[in-house]
């Protein structure tokens, strides 16, 4: 089940990707901030998954203390939650701030070959950038799922 979602994670990270390197005007970066959203409720879809399994067990057989420690997950889970969702957010803005636009712009209208390589330079370091935060929030909600899966167990 976690393969699968990793690969539907890392197609649509790629779609991503691709998307933020096309992205021309206002419709397509609307696109992208769509694509980042699918993304992050995916990721967050698979814990809440994790967090509803503790619900299906018997109340009766749980012990105070195991109530008492599952609430304190659920709190801790959903603080964490919120942490990567604000993560994500910044991203978001970054993808589509004002520098990234005039990057894009750059690019649709270079004609000549000494600004293309000007250009290309210049999108590759905005991307990096860019990529490099996304795969910090993956890697943020990667852990917060493992911790609350550890978590769960130790309940």
């Amino acid at each position: 089940m976690e393969r699968q979602q990793v690969a539907v994670v890392d197609r649509k990270m790629v779609k991503l990707v691709r998307l933020v390197v096309r992205v021309k005007n206002g419709e397509q970066v609307r696109q992208v901030e769509g694509l980042v959203q699918v993304v992050l409720k995916g990721v967050m879809a698979g814990q809440e998954k994790v967090m509803k399994a503790t619900d299906c067990l018997s109340l009766v057989e749980l012990t105070q203390e195991h109530m008492r420690k599952i609430e304190t997950l659920r709190v801790k889970k959903r603080l964490e939650e919120e942490k990567v969702e604000r993560e994500m957010e910044r991203q978001q803005v970054v993808v589509v701030d004002r520098k990234m636009a005039e990057l894009v712009r750059l690019v649709v209208r270079v004609k000549n070959g000494e600004e293309v390589r000007q250009v290309e330079r210049l999108v590759q370091v905005a991307l990096k950038g860019v990529m490099a935060g996304l795969e910090k929030v993956m890697k943020a909600v990667d852990c917060v799922r493992l911790r609350t899966l550890k978590e769960v167990l130790d309940v």
